[in-house]
């Protein structure tokens, strides 16, 4: 199934997928976060820390962070 396929995919063709899901969000072409929602402190202090970083260190943390995400369709 589709749900799936996200799994095959490489780390950086995950990272680039929610790059452009994103982009798409920006666009309006992908319904976006509602503008009544707000990040936890947690979350906006992650988000900074992130902000702060040069960055190759960013894509490396975003990297790292997408590439475990959905289900291996050969395990």
């Amino acid at each position: 199934p589709v749900s799936r396929a996200y799994g095959v995919f490489t780390n950086n063709t995950k990272l680039a997928f929610w790059y452009t899901l994103a982009e798409l969000m920006e666009a309006g072409v992908v319904i976006p976060v509602p503008p009544s929602y707000g990040l936890s402190e947690e979350a906006n202090k992650t988000l900074s820390t992130i902000q702060s970083l040069d960055f190759n260190k960013q894509i490396t943390v975003l990297r790292n962070a997408v590439c475990d995400m959905g289900i291996d369709p050969l395990a």
